[in-house]
């Protein structure tokens, strides 16, 4: 008989924190599930007129809008909120998985899962698919990196 894997207390946090992303910034749970359908009946209708609506791939034309109507308070969150919001993740699954303590381990998996949930954003009326997304959650991975990086020292990238 194998013995049973204990979690650590790294892995609970990342899952915490994973549970935390998916509710509040990937579904954008308010409370209140009418407004959450209200919101994407909103956005089905936009579609149905405008087809690219809430698409971007455009790199960095999001950024300079938003930096252009700095500091608002909707450019203040957008632009930091995609940052800050993944830091936790650059940073929780090197401590919690030792094989992705180097980041062109860490790079891919992050690449992946924010690729993920632009397209789930998008493809459920949820949100916007925008490659400035990308590039900002992106950064905020790096920075959760160089976090863990600064606090257990050594090992090459």
């Amino acid at each position: 008989m194998g013995s049973a894997r204990t979690i650590s207390r790294w892995e609970l946090v990342l899952w915490g924190y994973l549970l935390w992303l998916a509710l509040f910034v990937v579904v954008k749970v308010d409370g209140d599930p009418a407004h959450l359908a209200a919101r994407m009946g909103r956005c089905l209708a936009i579609r149905g007129a405008e087809p690219g609506y809430q698409l971007n791939f455009v790199p960095l034309a999001s950024i300079r809008m938003q930096l252009r109507h700095w500091p608002a308070p909707w450019a203040v969150k957008n632009l930091l909120g995609n940052v800050a919001a993944f830091v936790p993740f650059g940073l929780l699954l090197p401590l919690a998985c030792e094989r992705f303590r180097r980041f062109l381990r860490l790079l891919p998996l992050c690449l992946a899962v924010i690729c993920a949930i632009e397209v789930f954003q998008y493809g459920t009326l949820l949100g916007s698919c925008d490659i400035d997304d990308l590039i900002l959650n992106l950064l905020g991975c790096l920075g959760g990196y160089l976090i863990f990086r600064c606090a257990v020292g050594e090992e090459r990238i």
